[in-house]
């Protein structure tokens, strides 16, 4: 079985002569076996079916046998799917909050909005757990507007309650911003909310902006005219080029905590950041750096004049409850 399966991936590598073209392709194949992976044509279909789309996910030109394994992760991933159609309608999201502080004032500047899931069998999951599969079917696109207005139903009540008003941001996917309606999407949820734009902040990551650059940078010139902020989020750990920088209307760079965990152990990556706080400055951009667990780390961003930043080292995400208890309170590692 291994021998025809290497033949028959072998005989895809060499170009194809049709019409006086000279075409390339590549395959995968998925392998399943009689009786050991089913009884009927069916069951081994949908088996060998599934190796195949295993063997297309570690690359190109590759063969994968099914397993009970393989069985096992793709029962627990249709389940996943399932859970996240029922989550949507049955209201089992919720948001988490983590705040982040400007240095010089010791105070909240803004909150980043994180979703989480209160499952119903499994508990509280975060995103890792389950924003891939959202991506996958899709369910990012409604679960993303959905992240949208409760996070600009919440900065509202808390302006409402006399809080200090201050920006929330929200991460969008590459779907999200492939969406041709986005615009309007995003302008119909600040008007119903009646969150004013310049207290909302979308939050792009270098990756999505590498796979969108084509698609998002007129959109995004669009939403930060009407004066939402746009950030360029984990900044340094994609392949984008500073070129990004000029087409992008960002308005602040997030150091990634990657970098930020380092300080105080590689000097590299400590002058990475003294490089992209300089950076950030010279494009006049506000710099936070995520991901803060320790003094020391506060330390250097502070000498380093990085203006804001967040982490664990101030507050975890936590509730809405929970994080007005912060607002305009410095954290006593300030102190």
């Amino acid at each position: 079985m291994l021998i025809i399966a290497s033949h028959l991936l072998e005989a895809f590598k060499n170009t194809f002569e049709i019409a006086g073209q000279s075409l390339s392709v590549s395959s995968s194949a998925g392998i399943s076996v009689y009786p050991r992976d089913g009884s009927s044509i069916g069951e081994l279909l949908s088996n060998a079916d599934a190796a195949m789309y295993k063997a297309k996910n570690l690359g190109s030109n590759q063969f994968q046998f099914y397993t009970s394994e393989l069985g096992e992760q793709i029962t627990g991933r249709l389940a996943l799917e399932n859970g996240l159609h029922d989550a949507l309608l049955n209201n089992e999201f919720v948001l988490y909050y983590q705040p982040q502080f400007d240095i010089a004032t010791k105070k909240i500047s803004s909150v980043e909005a994180l979703i989480r899931w209160n499952h119903p069998t499994r508990g509280l999951l975060l995103p890792i757990h389950f924003i891939p599969a959202a991506e996958d079917t899709g369910l990012i696109v409604p679960i993303g507007e959905w992240i949208l207005k409760t996070a600009c139903e919440q900065n509202k009540k808390w302006q409402d309650a006399g809080y200090p008003p201050m920006r929330i941001a929200v991460n969008l996917s590459s779907k999200q911003i492939r969406q041709p309606d986005l615009i309007q999407k995003i302008k119909a949820i600040l008007e119903t909310t009646g969150l004013s734009p310049n207290y909302l902040e979308l939050e792009i990551t270098e990756n999505v902006i590498i796979n969108t650059i084509d698609s998002s940078q007129n959109p995004l010139t669009e939403l930060n005219a009407l004066g939402i902020h746009i950030t360029l989020d984990d900044f340094g750990t994609g392949n984008s080029s500073i070129n990004y920088l000029r087409k992008i209307p960002l308005g602040r760079l997030k150091i990634d905590q990657s970098f930020i965990s380092n300080i105080n152990l590689n000097t590299s990556d400590e002058v990475i950041i003294q490089s992209i706080i300089s950076l950030a400055k010279k494009l006049n951009l506000e710099i936070v750096a995520e991901g803060v667990e320790t003094k020391k780390q506060l330390d250097f961003l502070q000498s380093n004049h990085c203006e804001q930043v967040q982490g664990f080292l101030f507050s975890k995400p936590i509730t809405s409850n929970e994080l007005e208890a912060f607002m305009g309170i410095a954290p006593e590692t300030f102190e």
